[in-house]
């Protein structure tokens, strides 16, 4: 309330290079003030403004002062320097935002985050503007489309898929939603199908978002394309069994892929665990690798285990909540034995009991990087622990 009537106050502070402006407290009046100083700050390279409730007029006429200089003149444009803007959680920007933004992206020469989260009305020609621009923007990296329907309305993800095959700069698109999609998750097939062209995309996270059977070989082609593909987050994704199947027989084309999850994604009834466990080994370069609260079973993880040793990369390894019994505890620590790598191992609430207790630590000396240890919920009782003890001691 008491920020001045003058935009001049934090242009003052030339040397600024970050400004963040953030909904909570921040009075009407203080943000129609600070809103015009962005552009007048030479050396500004990150920009948040998040959670004001911005309308779609104010937030085009922000990015375009960031452009042009505004009233002050071409020669205060700092779009060509700034490295991040956020306007993620402004519910009310939409189409004039995404035109200003679309026309803007080649002069945003050095541009390496852009979020656009929870900005919900944006609608289908902002997201083929969007789209159809990415390209232009070759240093951007990340682009944050959660929350804005993008996978869960059918002409939104159309217009953005069509111009997708346009753009290969990002190497990260974030299009998850927050809320389980209707209408059976075919927007998000449509959007996950034209990732292929994006040769440097080195992350795709679709974690809680509803996808139906036909995404397993979208995914599938996407991940044996992208040559430079690391992170492939599939959290709690509503993804058919016989889907992951069609995605996992693609992962050992993955070459650059270091971490895994399907973390959440129910796996309970994996007909073929042979295939399973080859198709999720075969991605050799895996560090991190999440299989938590998947109800494997214990006859995938049996099986599971015979092929561990081939992520001799690994990490960091999560099967928490996979129904592990006795039997598949011992052949999974059969597999970890020579992972010298492997630094985190959570195997609780699996219920393996005493006999487990003991596969784990025969395996504990073939660990040498191991620094956390997850066992809680498995019933080992004080045999148990005395002889993890004993093994973590070094036998001591």
């Amino acid at each position: 309330r008491e920020c001045p009537a003058k935009a001049g106050w934090l242009a003052r502070f030339e040397l600024l290079e970050s400004v963040t402006l953030h909904g909570q407290g921040l009075h009407s009046l203080a943000t129609s003030c600070l809103l015009p100083a962005p552009p007048l700050l030479p050396h500004l390279r990150s920009l948040h403004i998040t959670s004001l409730d911005l309308s779609d007029e104010e937030a085009a006429a922000l990015v375009a002062g960031l452009l042009t200089g505004g009233q002050q003149g071409a020669e205060y444009a700092v779009g060509g320097t700034l490295e991040q803007l956020n306007l993620a959680g402004n519910a009310r920007v939409g189409d004039a935002t995404a035109r200003a933004l679309a026309e803007g992206m080649g002069t945003m020469g050095e541009l390496r985050h852009l979020s656009l989260e929870q900005c919900h009305e944006i609608g289908s020609a902002g997201m083929h503007l969007l789209g159809s621009k990415l390209h232009t923007a070759r240093k951007l990296k990340v682009f944050n489309l959660r929350g804005t329907g993008l996978s869960t309305t059918t002409t939104k993800a159309a217009a953005f898929a069509r111009a997708m095959p346009h753009s290969a700069s990002v190497m990260d698109l974030r299009f998850r939603e927050t809320y389980p999609s209707r209408g059976g998750g075919a927007p998000a097939v449509g959007v996950v199908g034209s990732l292929y062209n994006m040769h440097a995309l080195a992350e795709i996270d679709l974690q809680t978002t509803t996808l139906p059977i036909s995404a397993g070989a979208a995914l599938a082609r996407v991940v044996a394309s992208l040559r430079c593909l690391r992170k492939l987050l599939l959290g709690s994704t509503q993804l058919p069994v016989a889907a992951v199947m069609d995605l996992v027989k693609a992962l050992p084309e993955a070459a650059s892929l270091d971490t895994l999850s399907l973390a959440n994604v129910d796996l309970e009834v994996v007909e073929a665990p042979e295939d399973f466990a080859r198709g999720i080994c075969g991605a050799s370069a895996l560090r991190h690798l999440d299989l938590g609260h998947t109800r494997l079973g214990d006859t995938t993880l049996a099986v599971l285990g015979r092929h561990l040793p081939r992520l001799a990369q690994l990490q960091s390894l999560d099967l928490a909540a996979t129904r592990m019994l006795a039997p598949g505890c011992r052949a999974v620590c059969r597999g970890l034995r020579g992972m010298a790598r492997l630094q985190t191992l959570d195997l609780s609430m699996n219920l393996f009991g005493y006999s487990g207790a003991q596969a784990v630590a025969s395996a504990l000396p073939h660990l040498p990087s191991l620094s956390s240890l997850d066992l809680h919920a498995n019933c080992i009782l004080r045999g148990g622990l005395m002889v993890l003890l004993t093994a973590a001691r070094g036998g001591a």
